[in-house]
């Protein structure tokens, strides 16, 4: 994030620069209107040449930015791209007619056209995160080593600028007779600056290919882990189903022979107690099958399901505020009610937990009627979970407590996508969270699976 905001600075920076700067702005002008009026190949190649025929570097950076722009459009459909590199030598020029205008400094043609081709090499360099300063660096490096050269009193001979600095130094060490000692300084100087540049360029692709493997590494290790979580999961699930499946057979049993008791006594408060018992074990074989198959629906109200729910969540009740406002409770929903009535469980333990410690702790259940939807919404005052966290909280795994297995949420999360219903979260640190579950209104013939 504070990269991103001083790149945007930076860039605010040189373009308030080049507005400032009337030269600066009529070449933007000029480049705008060659791109929309006369924006011949032919033509803007032969702006370039001249440029570099006169020896006047800031004309052959405006006419080579809009040759490159003009490129860039015609090659390629990526407009972010054309975009990017257009600004980029936009502000290029800017920066360089800041400087020439300001303090004579930069009027080397050879230096700015290796500067502005390096530039575009550099542009695919390969950056931890892309990082703009580490080209711009570089971009600076390069352009100071060619700098050097424009002193030189033989580089001169080729590429001539009447009334520069350079000039005038060139004429200096001629006339003194020292022009060849000029040369080898300048030619120093070039290849000390072309050296850091080259060992900057090193260290950051180094560092640019350590950084890669990390995240490559840390990337295989979330795989890992998201695999070994899955592992677990359908290991306690196939544990659960053995468990669950076993317990049929003593259910058999019981039903059987309180069947062949019904039928062996004649006392009508016997055969009450036997018809008692054999319905406890038909309720108790359904809940099994809502175990077992997830598939599994029947019928049944918002009433009967908070009725449930409050029956096994308020043993793990620790003291807050509890308020309930609970509206349409005849409307009838079509779920596995064991799994849907598990993930409101899950919600409201984890309002407890959230609140566990605070004297003012207060959780709010509602359940209300919205479009075709009945919303089940839980909300509490606790600490609260950070923006930056609150879409991992629903991968496998992941838990806010300690010594948790992160089961929880996206169980949560899975049944009621499997009952094509939805989740909302609003949460604010030190405020509370609020989870909104909606699940759609049905009603159908109860079914199971044995």
């Amino acid at each position: 994030m504070k990269q991103k905001i001083l790149k945007k600075v930076f860039l605010v920076i040189f373009i308030v620069a080049a507005l400032l700067l009337p030269h600066e702005a009529t070449t933007m002008a000029r480049l705008t209107d060659r791109f929309i009026i006369d924006s011949v190949w032919e033509g803007q190649s032969s702006k370039v040449f001249q440029a570099v025929l006169i020896g006047t570097g800031y004309y052959l950076m405006r006419d080579l930015g809009a040759l490159i722009f003009i490129f860039y459009f015609f090659e390629t459909a990526k407009i972010k791209s054309v975009l990017k590199t257009f600004l980029a030598f936009l502000l290029l020029i800017s920066f360089y007619g800041y400087l020439y205008y300001k303090f004579q400094i930069g009027d080397f043609v050879f230096g700015i056209l290796i500067g502005c081709v390096l530039f575009l090499l550099f542009s695919g360099l390969k950056t931890p995160a892309n990082i703009f300063w580490s080209k711009s660096f570089l971009v600076l490096q390069v352009l100071l080593a060619f700098s050097w050269l424009k002193y030189s009193p033989f580089i001169n001979k080729f590429f001539y600028s009447f009334g520069t600095p350079a000039e005038e130094v060139s004429l200096v060490a001629q006339f003194y007779e020292a022009d060849t000692a000029l040369n080898w300084i300048t030619v120093i100087m070039f290849f000390i600056i072309m050296l850091t540049a080259l060992i900057s360029t090193l260290l950051i692709s180094i560092y640019s290919t350590q950084m890669e493997i990390m995240a490559r590494q840390k990337e295989n290790e979330l795989e890992v882990e998201r695999y070994r979580l899955q592992v677990q999961e359908a290991r306690v699930f196939q544990e659960l189903h053995s468990l669950v499946h076993d317990l049929k057979t003593p259910l058999m049993t019981i039903q059987g022979l309180s069947s062949l008791i019904g039928l062996m006594v004649d006392s009508p408060k016997l055969q009450e107690y036997v018809q008692k018992i054999e319905q406890a074990v038909e309720n108790v074989n359904k809940m099994i099958s809502e175990i077992l198959y997830d598939d599994v629906r029947k019928t049944i109200t918002v009433e009967e399901l908070i009725n449930y729910v409050r029956a096994h969540v308020f043993p793990k009740y620790t003291g807050q505020g509890i308020f309930f406002e609970l509206l349409d409770q005849k409307e009838k929903l079509l779920i596995n009610h064991i799994r849907v009535a598990r993930s409101l469980i899950n919600v409201i333990e984890n309002a407890f937990a959230a609140t566990a410690n605070k004297p003012d702790g207060k959780v709010t259940i509602k359940t209300y009627k919205q479009g075709n939807y009945i919303c089940f919404e839980i909300a509490d005052n606790g600490v609260g979970i950070p923006q930056e966290i609150q879409e991992e909280i629903w991968t496998w795994g992941f838990s806010l407590k300690e010594k948790k297995s992160g089961l929880g949420l996206p169980f949560v999360k899975r049944v009621v996508e499997n009952h094509n219903g939805y989740i909302e979260l609003y949460s604010e640190v030190n405020k509370g969270t609020t989870v909104k579950i909606f699940l759609p209104v049905g009603e159908w013939n109860e079914g199971t699976h044995n």
